[in-house]
C-alpha cells in the first residue's frame, strides 16, 4: 500500500479515530468533518411490544435518553457494542460491522425501536425492509462549519466520504475538481454506491470517484491499495 494525504469527512468523535488508524498505517492523514451530529428534542417512545433497539450509529447511544436496561441491544459493529455496554446496557449484540449484513440477522427478533438520524440512509432503508422496525430520530447532522476552507485550497490526495448527505454538501467541489480527478490527482472514495450517487451528478461521468462494496471503514483501508 502506498503512502497518501488522506482526508476523512466522518463527523465527530469517531473521525479522530479512524484518522488514527491512517497514520498508524502511514499515511498523511486528516479528519475534516462535513457534518457534525446533534440531539434532536427528546420525547419518551411507547415502548409497548418493542423487544429490543437497533443502534446503526454510536451518535444514536450518545443522544438517545433511554436508560439502560437489559433489553436486547443489536449494533451495527464492534464499537457502537462497546459504547452500548459501557453505558449500562447489558445484553447487547454486536453486528457485522455494515448495515446491509446486519439486516438478515433482526429476522425474528420480534418489534424492534431504531434509534436513528433524523436523516435515515438509503442503505438502511434496504437494509430493514420487511422488517417489523419503528424509528426513533434522536439525532440530526448538521452542515460543520470549519469544512470549506480545506476543500477550497485542496490540490491532491483522497478524500473519504461517509454519508450521502455529506456527499450531497462535497457535489460542488467535485464540479470545481473536475480536472484536478481525471489526472489523478484527488480521488473520492465513497462508503457506498448511493452515497457515490449522491455525490456524483447523473449527467456527470468523471473519473476519480469510486464507491465500495462493504460499507466498512476497514474495506475503506483496503480500498487504499487498488488507488
Amino acid at each position: 500500500m502506498r503512502l497518501m494525504k488522506i482526508i476523512t469527512t466522518r463527523t465527530q468523535p469517531g473521525g479522530d479515530a479512524f484518522v488514527q488508524r491512517l497514520r498508524t498505517l502511514g499515511h498523511d492523514a486528516l479528519c475534516v468533518p462535513v457534518l457534525r451530529a446533534q440531539a434532536l428534542p427528546f420525547q419518551s417512545p411507547d415502548m409497548t411490544g418493542i423487544e429490543g433497539l437497533i443502534v446503526t450509529s454510536a451518535h444514536a447511544l450518545r443522544h438517545c435518553r433511554l436508560t439502560p436496561s437489559d433489553m436486547p441491544v443489536y449494533t451495527v459493529g464492534a464499537a457502537t457494542a462497546v459504547q452500548a455496554r459501557e453505558m449500562g446496557w447489558t445484553r447487547v449484540t454486536e453486528g457485522p460491522g455494515d448495515v446491509l449484513s446486519m439486516g438478515p440477522s433482526l429476522k425474528g427478533k420480534g418489534a424492534l425501536l431504531h434509534l436513528c438520524a433524523g436523516q435515515v440512509s438509503v442503505d438502511t432503508e434496504r437494509a430493514f425492509t420487511g422488517l417489523n422496525v419503528v424509528s426513533l430520530a434522536v439525532y440530526e447532522t448538521v452542515p460543520d462549519a470549519g469544512f470549506p476552507a480545506c476543500f477550497e485550497n485542496l490540490q491532491d490526495g483522497v478524500v473519504m466520504v461517509h454519508s450521502a448527505r455529506a456527499a450531497a454538501l462535497l457535489r460542488p467541489y467535485v464540479r470545481a475538481y473536475r480536472d484536478r480527478m481525471q489526472a489523478g490527482a484527488i480521488i473520492f472514495l465513497c462508503l457506498s454506491q448511493p452515497v457515490l450517487e449522491s455525490l456524483i451528478e447523473t449527467s456527470l461521468v468523471i473519473k476519480g470517484a469510486y464507491s465500495i462494496s462493504t460499507p466498512t471503514e476497514d474495506a475503506l483501508i483496503n480500498a487504499l491499495k487498488d488507488i
